[in-house]
């Protein structure tokens, strides 16, 4: 094929241009894996055909392609839920938390977290006052409580400048202060101080060293959320789960983001 294509270039302009721009077209075309049709791009349609086919782990792939190219959360509950229809329920957890990231109040995907969940035997997250306000920030994203923020912020300096002639609108500055802190102090010192988190794909010996062979000196249940400790790198991570901290295969966790 080269050589063709060198004696071709050799010749003339004109016809044997035309000739050219024709035949080596073709050729690189009828080359050994020198075709030029492009693999057609994934579509939803064929990833919601394989999953009502029941060609679960095609439609995941596709799926995940889709996310890939679009970055839409929405992908990823449909990848949680061809994961679910394979018995995969750990892994279809990391799904729909990492969906839940941008889809937070979206009631079909809070109900597969908890059907999930429940299925893994996890509990619920607790109960109590700063339960309770876990589950309220976790119903914003981060760009809807940064707005939260600025707009608690808004009242409060409002409230207090215009307090000087009102009683009651410094009530209403005050009262929008401590919000408005709350939420400041989380953005701003506490956000950035969180660690990853990371849903066990499967069942962890967590170890005193990165290194296999060692005894474990705590286990973790498939599907548990844990707390990525440094970076994401190499074959062993360091993870934290409740208490208890140690080295864990890579491949075995899955960040939710």
């Amino acid at each position: 094929m080269r050589e063709l294509v060198r004696r071709l270039e050799g010749l003339r302009f004109g016809v044997a241009a035309r000739a050219l721009g024709v035949v080596l077209p073709l050729v690189l075309a009828l080359a050994p894996g020198g075709g030029l049709a492009a693999q057609a791009p994934p579509t939803t349609a064929a990833a919601v055909a394989a999953y009502r086919a029941g060609d679960y782990a095609a439609a995941e792939s596709v799926f995940a392609a889709l996310y890939a190219a679009s970055g839409d959360r929405r992908f990823l509950q449909a990848r949680g839920n061809c994961l679910y229809r394979l018995g995969d329920l750990p892994r279809a957890l990391w799904a729909y938390e990492s969906a839940r990231l941008g889809r937070p109040r979206d009631p079909e995907l809070l109900s597969n977290v908890r059907l999930v969940r429940r299925r893994l035997e996890l509990d619920d997250g607790g109960t109590g006052f700063g339960a309770e306000l876990l589950a309220l920030r976790e119903r914003l994203t981060p760009v809807e409580r940064l707005l939260a923020g600025a707009l608690l912020m808004l009242v409060a300096a409002g409230g207090l400048l215009a307090g000087w002639r009102r009683s009651g609108w410094r009530w209403v500055g005050a009262l929008a202060l401590l919000p408005a802190a709350v939420v400041a102090i989380d953005l701003v010192w506490l956000e950035p101080q969180r660690p990853p988190r990371a849903i066990a794909l499967q069942r962890l010996s967590l170890l005193s060293e990165p290194r296999a062979g060692l005894e474990p000196v705590a286990v973790v249940r498939a599907g548990v959320e844990v707390d990525l400790l440094g970076g994401a790198e190499g074959a062993f991570v360091r993870i934290a789960a409740g208490d208890r901290s140690g080295y864990a295969p890579r491949s075995a966790i899955a960040v939710v983001d």
